[in-house]
């Protein structure tokens, strides 16, 4: 018998059907879920604090909205609603998620990282359906995937744009909105068991103070884990590459094209390095016990020695990923002012880079896992004012 991981090889991923237009797609679509969600809690609904003063998180659209959510940017497709996230939106970025999805799917063998925690979670219920949400779904993948294992649970994936799916290949108990989780979320209050965000932290303006916000949409002792790769490139000795200039020793193209991305990215008011900073500020979050971190090591390529079978194919679709990442920050550095071809000449060098494994590159993705306490809510504010501090067991880094 084979092993599950199998479904992802990469003759596999070369099969996978083109992706579809946007035309005709809506604001939320999908089947509707077999259970009501995102009904407040009046215990909860009242408090309003955590909202973005009280705006709405759900926009409301029609089939011919699309020109609204996406703007042309020097040839690629941007959503048009967070100016602050600087990837793309288009089908080329879309493909690169799965690429990674199928890479992420092998380092940390399965959909999600501690099985041990979120299965419970996920158990068949007598008395309700469990619910997932997925924030920053991108392609839609892993909702889809969610959906296909867990028939008995319901699962929103939601995004700036909608994923490129055709609507009648979306499982009955899947549904995908088009939502900023930057603004209130009250008509998700303690509704998921589990909430699972990766990749997508860049795209938060205040993550600490988000972290309250979002502890309002878990069910006391549900789950949420976060994951996030580091844009700053390591070499093999897990190390940052020094800041130097071409032809110095330890120079990467790679280093310098990514650096200056990110340099461009936190001058548009993202803090970037969030990943960094989950663990401390999770810890001085009330609302959250149990709190578990875990870095994972991904070599970009097979060039490690010694490497399973598993860990070689895992290293493969992750470079393919990668480089198709090289083209993703073409066009905010070109918007920033440089000139296109030192845009495409970095490119250039930092995909060939990743192609020849010169200098071997490794990718640290930060992990975190953690739960939300069995006591009320309690806001930031409330935090700050009465200088609060959680004395009790806050969990173990694992």
């Amino acid at each position: 018998m084979g092993s599950p991981l199998d479904e992802y090889s990469s003759e596999a991923m070369d099969e996978s059907p083109p992706a579809t237009p946007l035309h005709g797609q809506v604001l939320a679509f999908g089947s509707e879920p077999a259970t009501r969600l995102g009904t407040p809690p009046a215990s909860e609904a009242d408090d309003t604090s955590m909202a973005s003063e009280g705006a709405p998180s759900v926009y409301t659209l029609d089939s011919t909205a699309d020109g609204h959510l996406l703007r042309e940017l020097h040839g690629r497709t941007f959503n048009s609603t967070n100016q602050a996230y600087l990837l793309p939106a288009d089908d080329e970025e879309q493909d690169r998620h799965d690429m990674q999805h199928r890479a992420l799917y092998h380092f940390v063998g399965g959909l999600f990282p501690w099985p041990e925690r979120v299965e419970p979670l996920l158990a068949p219920s007598n008395t309700h359906r469990p619910a997932i949400l997925d924030i920053g779904t991108g392609s839609g993948t892993w909702v889809l995937e969610m959906g296909r294992r867990y028939l008995h649970a319901d699962i929103i994936g939601i995004d700036l744009v909608p994923p490129l799916i055709e609507v009648q290949n979306i499982p009955e108990n899947c549904r995908f909105e088009v939502d900023d989780a930057n603004l209130s979320m009250m008509h998700y209050a303690s509704t998921f068991d589990l909430v699972h965000m990766r990749a997508a932290d860049s795209g938060i303006h205040d993550f600490e103070s988000w972290l309250y916000s979002i502890a309002q949409v878990l069910k006391p002792g549900g789950e949420m884990i976060l994951g996030s790769g580091d844009y700053h490139p390591h070499n093999e000795n897990r190390q940052h590459f020094p800041a130097t200039g071409e032809g110095r020793p330890g120079f990467s193209w790679f280093n310098k094209y990514f650096s200056t991305f990110v340099d461009i990215w936190k001058r548009k008011g993202t803090y970037h390095d969030a990943q960094f900073h989950w663990e401390e500020w999770l810890r001085a979050n009330p609302n959250f016990e149990d709190i578990k971190v875990w870095e994972l090591w991904m070599p970009v390529g097979p060039w490690e020695s010694s490497m399973t079978p598993d860990r070689i194919r895992a290293s493969l679709l992750f470079r393919r990923s990668v480089i198709q990442m090289t083209r993703s920050p073409m066009a905010a550095l070109i918007d920033d002012g440089y000139p296109r071809e030192v845009v495409e000449l970095w490119q250039r060098e930092a995909e060939r880079e990743v192609v020849e494994m010169r200098p071997k590159l490794y990718v640290r993705w930060t992990w975190v896992i953690f739960r939300r306490t069995q006591r009320p809510w309690i806001p930031q504010h409330q935090v700050a004012s009465e200088g609060m501090s959680d004395e009790s067991p806050r969990g173990t880094q694992n």
